[in-house]
This record gives structure tokens, C-alpha cells and sequence, in this order.
């Protein structure tokens, strides 16, 4: 039986970004709008909230033990989490952004080089048909270099690969749309790029973060109906509709001891034209058990 629940009684204005540190069986996530970062260790429990300077769009392990990366607002970044300090890595130059571009959701490959797009807005949230395809999906290395390896994007947000990490999943939020790439994980070259699944226009559903498990089934959050959705990888069906108490669902990543809980990020504070009054359940992590499905330990960033 599927179960839903508040994992902890704070709320977020923007939660985004969720990933699961395997080596400390927490869970790591970004308040975006409180410009905050977020541990949570279930068994204590204890959160732990670290506020920085400008808004995070998430939080990644480095392989090296050395605290964090993590994007604020333009650019690339390294967290000490001890100690709060943050240190550059690499500026928003790189990312070739405009006055208006800004860097949002990221996620590692199996090399533990890090992906992440961009975006250019257009209007208010409420305007997806102001925005144009004026961001980009980047790659950086652990030293890093920096490449563009795709671009013509609305709004860039959540990846994943398969397990085999022959296949990557992108979804252009704002573009209605989810791409799938060939990937060749020794060259860390995109090819053959698709789109793997396509919602119609007005019809309030735009995907946001993703991932997929280790049946190779993508999750991927559905801000506006406030759900989780479970996608086939070779037909785009969908297989199974998780829903949340609040809309404004935003990042779904598998956890726990045996990677088989599913944690869902959401905001308390955004609110879309023709939304009802958000619920006190609003900008909860919540947990989610009983869905018969595991995910795959996430990578972490080499650099």
C-alpha cells in the first residue's frame, strides 16, 4: 500500500533539488527562495540548515569529502558545510548567460562529471508562452571545464541517466517536453537527441525534477497537478500517478537504507493563476513508501 507523509514539520518556500548521500544515509536538498542548504538524517532525526548568500538550485556530495558543489543563482560553487564557507569554482562566464540566464537543476554522471542546464526567463511562471528556447544544457569536468552539449531549451530542469548509462533523460519544463539522449559515458558526448515525451499546450502539466530507478523507470514531478508520475522508458507511458497533498511538486529522488523510499521536494510559496490557497502541507519534503520500486545510489561530483 502506498503511503504519503510529511517527513519532517518544516516547510520550504522552494524546496528543490533532492539527493541522497549514501554515505551518511541523509538526505541533502535546496530552499531555493530562503537561500538555504538542507541535510535531513531520518534516524536522528535532525535537519540541518545551512543559509548562503544567493539562491542554490542544488547540493551534490564531492567524491573527495571535501563539502559540496552547488549553483548560486549565475555560478558554480564549492560548500564547506562545517564551516558554512563557500569558495568559487567556476563563474557564470562559462555558462555564456545573459542578464537575465540563470543555472538551475544538476545532477552527476557515472564519471562524476556534473550536468546541469540553464535558462533565460521570459515572464512570470503564469507566462510559460513569454519564454523562449534560450537556455542550454552544460557539462562540467572535475577540473572545470566547461561544454555546452545542447541548447534550444525553455526552461532546463531535472536529468537522469539509465542504469547502463547509455540513455539520458532531460526535461525542458516549459517546453512541455522531456528529451532523451544516446549518452557514451567514456566521452561524456550527448547524441542523437529526441523527444521522449511531449504535453500539450494548456494543459497544465509541465514536468519538473526526475529520476529513474534501477528498473529504469523514470519519476518525474508534475508541478501543476501535484503528483509523481512513473514513466516507461521505451513507450513514454505512464504507469503509475503518485498524488501529493500540495501542488507545486518539484523533485522526486529514491533514499533510504535500501534506496526504495521516495522523496518528494515541494514549495509553500509558489503559486500558480487558477491554484487554490496552498495547503499547510505546502513546501513539505515528503516520504513516500509502498510504491514496489528501488532507486540507484546517485553519483557523486569528482572534482
Amino acid at each position: 500500500m502506498i503511503k504519503v507523509e510529511a517527513l519532517h514539520p518544516d516547510r520550504f518556500q522552494l524546496g528543490e533539488g533532492g539527493y541522497w548521500d549514501t554515505r551518511s544515509d541523509s538526505l541533502l536538498a535546496v530552499d531555493l527562495w530562503d537561500r538555504a542548504v538542507i541535510r535531513y538524517h531520518p534516524s536522528i532525526p535532525q535537519l540541518k540548515r545551512i543559509n548562503v548568500d544567493e539562491e542554490p538550485h542544488f547540493a551534490i556530495p564531492r567524491s573527495n569529502g571535501e563539502g559540496l558543489v552547488i549553483t548560486q543563482g549565475r555560478s558554480l560553487n564549492f560548500l564547506n558545510e562545517a564551516t558554512g564557507k563557500v569558495s568559487p569554482f567556476v563563474s557564470e562566464e562559462k555558462f555564456e548567460l545573459s542578464a537575465d540566464g540563470l543555472i538551475n537543476d544538476g545532477k552527476c554522471d557515472a564519471k562524476g562529471r556534473l550536468w546541469l542546464g540553464t535558462y533565460v526567463a521570459g515572464g512570470s511562471f503564469d507566462e510559460v508562452e513569454k519564454w523562449k528556447p534560450n537556455g542550454a544544457l552544460f557539462r562540467i569536468s572535475p577540473d572545470g571545464a566547461v561544454s555546452k552539449q545542447a541548447d534550444q531549451i525553455v526552461l532546463s530542469n531535472g536529468l537522469d541517466w539509465t542504469t547502463d548509462s547509455r540513455t539520458m533523460l532531460f526535461a525542458d519544463s516549459f517546453g512541455l517536453r522531456m528529451y532523451a539522449f544516446d549518452f557514451d559515458l567514456e566521452s561524456g558526448e550527448l547524441s542523437n537527441r529526441r523527444v521522449f515525451k511531449q504535453w500539450e499546450a494548456g494543459s497544465e502539466e509541465f514536468p519538473d525534477g526526475l529520476c529513474i530507478d534501477a528498473d529504469n523507470k523514470a519519476w518525474v514531478a508534475m508541478v501543476s497537478s501535484g503528483r509523481v508520475i512513473q514513466l516507461d522508458l521505451e513507450t513514454g507511458k505512464e504507469l503509475q500517478s503518485v498524488s501529493l497533498p500540495c501542488k507545486g511538486v518539484t523533485c522526486p529522488n529514491f533514499g533510504g537504507k535500501d534506496l526504495s523510499v521516495l522523496y518528494v521536494t515541494t514549495s509553500a510559496t509558489l503559486r500558480l493563476q487558477g491554484w487554490p490557497e496552498n495547503p499547510p502541507e505546502a513546501g513539505a519534503i515528503f516520504k513516500v513508501t509502498g510504491l514496489n520500486a528501488k532507486g540507484k545510489a546517485p553519483n557523486m561530483f569528482a572534482g
